[in-house]
């Protein structure tokens, strides 16, 4: 629904603003390079995001929980356990 898809989001920008812009940038390579529930994130629609684009991006391709849960793992692959915990 809407309303998880609101939710989702403002937890997963949250998380996300909290990161510097290496660990944003690491994160969108880890994103890229490891295909989570069988796909691949597009790169051109990655690169160079912020945080706000980043996380709608995130949801739209894969739908609320996915999208936590896709950068629950990818956070702990960039070696951003402390963000991490808080998906």
């Amino acid at each position: 629904t809407e309303a998880r898809a609101a939710a989702a989001r403002e937890v997963l920008l949250a998380a996300l603003e909290d990161l510097s812009q290496e660990r944003l940038k690491r994160f969108r390579h880890k994103l890229r390079d490891a295909p989570l529930h069988g796909r691949r994130k597009p790169w051109g629609r990655l690169e160079g995001t912020d945080a706000v684009d980043l996380a709608e991006h995130l949801i739209h391709f894969d739908g609320p929980e996915r999208a936590l849960d896709a950068a629950r793992k990818t956070l702990k692959r960039a070696g951003v356990r402390d963000v991490a915990t808080l998906l």
